[in-house]
This record gives structure tokens, sequence and C-alpha cells, in this order.
């Protein structure tokens, strides 16, 4: 079940069944829902429960440790920060960061 915070950020109420998936299928698929040809949103966030987030739209990774992640999309960055925060996965715009999240900041 899909939450809708704003027109930028989703947040999906549970954990990918296999390891691997491919998020940007999730973002697609809103596109083709709602017969939107350009897209609404420059990037999109799903988080999973607070121990996952998957970050679509991502530019650069400008700085990560265990305490903080922080990506670049094309106009704006996103903080997320927590306890023993790793990038698993990275690759074709998409970052997944598992940890124990505790916030999330937009600037």
């Amino acid at each position: 079940m899909w939450v809708r915070l704003d027109c930028r950020v989703f947040v999906l109420g549970h954990k990918p069944l296999c390891h691997g998936i491919i998020y940007r299928m999730f973002y697609d698929e809103i596109l083709e829902k709602f017969r939107i040809e350009d897209a609404f949103a420059p990037f999109t966030v799903a988080m999973f429960g607070n121990t996952e987030v998957v970050a679509g739209g991502v530019k650069a990774v400008l700085f990560s440790s265990a305490e903080e992640v922080k990506v670049r999309f094309s106009k704006k960055c996103a903080i997320f920060r927590g306890k023993d925060l790793r990038i698993v996965e990275i690759g074709g715009g998409d970052v997944l960061v598992r940890g124990e999240i505790s916030e999330v900041e937009f600037e």
C-alpha cells in the first residue's frame, strides 16, 4: 500500500520479497497508472520501515558515514541520519541505504 506524503516522496508499507529488486519499476508503474507522460517528480524516496530507504534519481553521493548519508538529486539533496547506516546497493541513479534510520531531511 502506497502512502503519499507529497508529490515527491512515497512510503511503501512492506519489505521487498527478493534481493536486487528494481525499485525504478514502482516509479514507472505510478507514471503509467496515472497516465503521466512526463516525470512529475525529479526524484523518489521509498522507506521500508525505519531500516531501509531507497532513493531514485540520485546524481551523486556527497557524504557517507555510519551516522549520515547525503545524496544529491538534480536540484535538491536528501540527508538520511541514524545508526549503523551503510550503502548496500548503488547504480543506475538508485541508492539503497540500510541501518536504523531516524531522520530524513531535504535541502
